[in-house]
């Protein structure tokens, strides 16, 4: 994905701004008309597009995280698919943008600690 997605409609949702970005994809931040709020849509990676296994693999992990209610996992509400004008399809999930912004300041907040300063010193 690029920032070409943006104004961008995935189903129902505006894309509005990218806010993240992982091995797993990217994350959005657009708007739901509907409901008229903000939320987070997280895009398949490109290179995963054409790959069945993992199109099925995501759905699956869609679907058994959508049934999961636990405070240390991000709830998905929505799961969808979605043709583009060149053709190709994309992939995302819809999630709530309070959690996704919520994940992101605890990560921020929490950064990693290098494990061999504790025995080397190094850092």
């Amino acid at each position: 994905m690029d920032e070409s997605l943006t104004s961008t409609a995935l189903g129902r949702y505006q894309l509005v701004r990218r806010i993240g970005r992982g091995g797993m994809g990217e994350v959005w931040l657009a708007g739901d008309p509907r409901l008229q709020r903000q939320v987070a849509i997280k895009v398949l990676p490109l290179r995963k597009r054409d790959d069945q296994e993992f199109l099925v693999r995501f759905e699956r992990e869609a679907r058994a995280a959508a049934s999961l209610h636990h405070p240390h996992i991000l709830p998905v509400h929505d799961y969808g698919q979605q043709q583009m004008p060149d053709d190709q399809t994309v992939t995302y999930l819809k999630l709530s943008i309070t959690h996704i912004l919520m994940a992101l300041s605890i990560a921020i907040s929490n950064p990693p600690i290098c494990c061999c300063a504790r025995t080397t010193g190094c850092c």
